[in-house]
């Protein structure tokens, strides 16, 4: 019962942790369920998305 409480805590964290860099909240929240630890590591890697000044002409 322990173990089921924190991957679903584990995935909690790493929506968070997703919505903050900018990327899909449910879609890493779901995969967080099944591999959790492993999910943290490539969220916390990950740059996140980068607002660009980007000029159109």
């Amino acid at each position: 019962m322990d173990f089921l409480l924190y991957f679903w805590s584990l995935a909690l964290v790493n929506a968070v942790l997703a919505q903050m860099k900018g990327m899909n909240t449910w879609f890493w929240f779901i995969i967080s369920l099944f591999i959790g630890p492993v999910v943290t590591i490539c969220i916390l890697f990950d740059k996140g998305h980068k607002n660009r000044n980007v000029k159109i002409r």
